[in-house]
């Protein structure tokens, strides 16, 4: 992405009061993404999802977003 980077973008998003709970999921093609960055990623509240990737783990973490999203 240009001019920021998946975090930032999550910085920004959870910003907004009404953005908080949007479901997110990263897909990246980035293999050298540290154990730092992933956790705080992760507590952001987003799935991190490396490439290649499947149609199927695509689909299975989007029913799995929802999900969460309902409960």
């Amino acid at each position: 992405m240009p001019f920021v980077n998946g975090i930032g973008f999550l910085y920004r998003l959870r910003s907004h009061d009404a953005h908080k709970h949007i479901p997110v999921a990263i897909i990246t093609g980035d293999s050298c993404v540290d154990d730092p960055a992933l956790q705080e990623m992760h507590d952001l509240d987003a799935e991190v999802l490396f490439k290649p990737i499947w149609i199927e783990e695509v689909v299975s973490v989007t029913r799995s977003l929802l999900e969460k999203r309902r409960s």
